[in-house]
């Protein structure tokens, strides 16, 4: 992985700014507040660099291909034995959990 790109993704995990979902890269809830899973908060990340706002068209439940190869990833990484969507839709791990795991493993 990238170390710019997992440095900002670790940061922006650990800061709070993030509501949490499951299930899908983003959601919006009724009170009109984004909410992200572990890989979408990467891809806001890749949106907030690049201005290519598209990708958010392109899926809804994979990391999409452009932000692959930005990050220098795959689209479900794995972070130990658990991949990233498993520890954030399954397992229910925090986002601090999850960049813990990111920083050991990526």
């Amino acid at each position: 992985m990238d170390k710019r790109v997992k440095k900002l993704w670790v940061d922006a995990l650990e800061s709070g700014a993030y509501y949490q979902c499951k299930g899908a890269l983003t959601k919006r809830n009724a009170k009109s507040k984004d909410s992200f899973c572990c890989l979408g908060v990467l891809t806001n990340l890749y949106v907030e660099e690049t201005g290519d706002a598209k990708v958010w068209d392109l899926s809804q439940a994979f990391l999409p291909d452009e932000v692959c190869r930005w990050a220098k990833i795959e689209w479900n990484p794995r972070l130990g034995v658990n991949t990233a969507t498993t520890v954030n839709d399954k397992l229910n791990y925090s986002f601090k959990k999850i960049a813990k795991l990111i920083k050991e493993n990526l």
